[in-house]
């Protein structure tokens, strides 16, 4: 006969399932439609505010790199070199001309911190020689073939040079050189040095301005234009109609931010962001066409509406299919636990459709009784495992690799410190116990043993105990300071006088371990412990307790914030802190009982921090420790010398420590390491440079000199090297009639195939080609040696 399928069945609390999961598409609707409508404006809002920002920060930007170039050009006439050497040409002596190459230093310091926005820098006095990073070039040379302007001959530099003071901003103009074409805005700073009109010029380079510009465009199309007071300056599309374009955005808006329309631009429609510059009074506008907007809005919104569609649809479908796994498990579940009850009383499926949650809560009570009864049992043998597994590693035996002690009696114990304490409890029963007491009565008592110990001793602190053989008992404490041991004191007094009128019957002997860190230290305890239990000697007494005759030795702790002390005081050059400090650690574990020992990993604890700050900074070890010294310090307890002698010799090193950072602070201020280091390397160039003697000059680490010449200069210091020698044999190559292999030895590179590839890498062309663009119209004068 064949079995008859049974239907799925479909009721009541089948149709709420359902219906509860479609509840939940509810917010998905509504969200998508309040969405649909909100997002355009808001996106349009956003959008334009970025575009302010961004366009703000450019402005900002090229604003503070005006101002540097200012500042540069003010710190010029202000250096001292200048103030005692700048003054007409052909006033110098002799000897003040062997002097020139510092001015020129010192616009070459200029020309690399204003390297990536200022083409060229510029100064002069007079009417028969310029100043440039490059070196000393004929007044009418510069400007006639050097360095041309297309809108301002020399002449107009020498109307410049006659005019008042102050700061100027000329318009752009078309700079020709030797090498290349390329648009500059000219940034004038004049002054007096030594009673004479002196005039630097810094050519701002349009690129440059442009390439900030273009950072903060919203899209590729976003166009760029700025202006200076009616003065147009320049646009990134040459094409564009720039001039209509601001002549629209201030009829129709002004100069100002906020505007949030649009403008309309040869049929084109833009949305504008204006910002002005109040230092320099610069107008930056960004025109970005609107189909950028919309074409990032509708494709938004398009992608909103398909999400919310597919959400629905799948959400529907999804919620039956769940609806229907959900029911079925439940009805499953029903008829498991309660198949028996129904084959007893007959009860049909169909009459218990609507009752399944009814039914289910009958056989989950059933099945808690049986876990509660299941957990006794699991909790008895965890127990017993748990015993099994401390007794092993106490013992010194292996432990199973897949057996995590820690979190078992994390488990048990509820421990929250990390040193622990083993105390061994001996039960010695006389001959009256085993006379007296009846079998049935000695079997309960001496079961009961292990529970008593736990019970009466759980007020004292976190323990836990087990038999470790027979009537031999382990607690194991879990203790964080003093109060602990003295708590754990009064529980075994209080143990005592409970057994103080059953001394006919049993004598009790008590070990003491020591205070171990870690689960690690439990086995050290315990076998101190058991030397305290089989120390003492048989007696008639009832208890032997050894807690009150041990010495509780204090283990010294290096925290993390301790170290981090330290190190901070090291980094303020604050030596008398640091010493004050390192003595009062001491003294502190020291009166906390800590072993000699335990003191000297201390000081080597405290050695190693210095180590760790010295190779942060870059500081060398030569000079503060001989290698005898440091292995002293290294290593504890392996030597002859004292404590206090260990104590002393870290001292002298924290104190030299914090003097070296001290003088490094008062070294590298404001950037004075690295202008040492470019000095150092102006003035021997022309010797064998290499890095680590460079840094053996300086007295730093090799490491600390890279690094920081690189994040000051933004270049590598063997290029500033290479960039000097080339800078000084472009001036032999242009001054005088010195052979190639002459010229590289002089600036200090003995290899010529060396010499060639190098200057043809900085340069773009060889030597005998640079030599050669100078010799037409340019009167080769001998050459000022430095």
């Amino acid at each position: 006969m064949r079995k008859r399928q049974r239907p799925v069945r479909v009721n009541r609390l089948f149709l709420q399932i359902w219906l509860y999961f479609l509840s939940l598409l509810l917010p998905v609707v509504l969200i998508g439609t309040f969405t649909y409508f909100h997002f355009v404006n808001q996106f349009k809002r956003d959008y334009t505010e970025k575009m302010t920002i961004n366009l703000q920060s450019s402005a900002a930007s090229i604003d503070n790199d005006l101002r540097m170039v200012q500042e540069l050009a003010v710190g010029f006439f202000n250096d001292s070199s200048v103030i005692r050497l700048f003054k007409p040409y052909t006033t110098y002596t002799l000897q003040e001309r062997s002097e020139i190459s510092q001015i020129l230093g010192s616009l070459r310091n200029l020309r690399s911190v204003a390297n990536d926005f200022v083409d060229e820098l510029f100064v002069f006095t007079d009417f028969h020689k310029v100043y440039t990073s490059a070196g000393l070039v004929d007044f009418d040379s510069f400007f006639e073939t050097h360095y041309r302007f297309d809108q301002y001959d020399k002449s107009f530099w020498q109307k410049k040079l006659g005019g008042g003071l102050g700061v100027d901003i000329l318009d752009r103009s078309l700079v020709s050189t030797p090498l290349a074409q390329k648009q500059v805005i000219p940034l004038l700073t004049t002054g007096v040095v030594q009673g004479n009109k002196t005039l630097l010029a810094a050519s701002v380079s349009i690129d440059a301005i442009q390439k900030t510009l273009k950072g903060s465009a919203a899209s590729p199309s976003t166009r760029f234009i700025v202006t200076a007071r009616d003065r147009f300056l320049l646009a990134s599309d040459p094409g564009f109609p720039n001039q209509q374009a601001t002549e629209e955005i201030s009829r129709r808006i002004g100069v100002g931010p906020g505007y949030t329309g649009t403008i309309s631009i040869q049929n084109e429609t833009y949305i504008p962001t204006i910002v002005r510059s109040e230092m320099y009074g610069w107008d930056y506008y960004a025109l970005t066409p609107i189909g950028e907007f919309n074409k990032q809005a509708s494709g938004i919104v398009s992608m909103i509406v398909i999400i919310c569609t597919v959400l629905v649809v799948t959400g529907v479908a999804f919620s039956f299919v769940f609806t229907y796994r959900i029911y079925n498990p439940i009805r499953h579940i029903s008829d498991i636990l309660n198949r028996k009850e129904d084959d007893d009383s007959g009860i049909s499926n169909e009459a218990a459709n609507d009752n399944e949650f009814a039914r289910i809560g009958q056989g989950i009570h059933r099945l808690i009784g049986h876990n509660r009864k299941f957990q006794d049992e699991l909790h008895l043998v965890s127990t017993e495992y748990l015993d099994y597994a401390l007794l092993q590693m106490i013992q010194g035996n292996d432990v199973p690799k897949d057996l995590d002690i820690s979190k078992m009696i994390r488990s048990q114990m509820r421990y929250k410190h990390d040193s622990f304490i083993c105390y061994t409890i001996l039960f010695d029963f006389q001959d009256e116990f085993y006379a007296s007491i009846q079998d049935v009565d000695r079997i309960r008592i001496q079961s009961k043993l292990k529970k008593l110990i736990a019970g009466m001793l759980q007020d004292c602190t976190d323990l836990y105990v087990l038999e470790c053989k027979q009537h031999q008992y382990i607690s194991l404490f879990n203790v964080e300071a003093s109060s602990d041991l003295a708590a754990i004191r009064e529980g075994l007094t209080r143990f005592t006088e409970t057994f103080r009128y059953d001394a006919l019957y049993c004598k009790i002997h008590v070990g003491v371990g020591s205070v171990s860190p870690g689960l690690e230290g439990i086995a050290g305890s315990y076998r101190v412990a058991m030397a305290d239990l089989q120390s003492q000697t048989p007696c008639a007494e009832f208890l032997t307790l050894r807690a009150e005759d041990r010495e509780l030795r204090y283990s010294a702790q290096y925290f993390f914030s301790d170290e981090n002390k330290l190190l901070n005081l090291l980094k303020a050059g604050d030596a008398d802190a640091a010493a004050e400090f390192i003595e009062d650690m001491l003294r502190a574990s020291e009166e906390k009982g800590a072993s000699p020992q335990r003191l000297s990993m201390l000081l080597s604890d405290m050695y190693h921090t210095a180590e760790r700050f010295m190779s942060e900074r870059g500081i060398a070890m030569d000079g503060h420790l001989s290698d005898g010294e440091r292995r002293l310090l290294v290593h504890s307890g392996e030597h002859g010398a004292d404590f206090a002698s260990r104590k002393q010799l870290l001292l002298t090193f924290y104190r030299g420590l914090a003097g070296t950072t001290v003088r490094q602070q008062q070294a590298y201020k404001s950037g004075a390491l690295v202008s040492t280091i470019m000095n150092y390397i102006d003035e021997h160039y022309a010797e064998d440079l290499y890095l680590d003697k460079i840094s053996e000059e300086m007295n730093v680490s090799v490491k600390y000199v890279s690094r920081i010449f690189k994040e000051k200069t933004g270049m590598n210091i063997t290029d500033y090297i290479s960039e000097v020698r080339i800078g000084k044999a472009k001036e032999l190559l242009v001054h005088t009639d010195l052979t190639i292999y002459d010229i590289a030895e002089k600036v200090g590179i003995s290899n010529r195939t060396t010499f060639l590839r190098t200057f043809k890498k900085m340069e773009g062309l060889s030597p005998t080609d640079f030599r050669k663009s100078f010799s037409r119209g340019t009167s080769r004068e001998p050459f000022v040696r430095e």
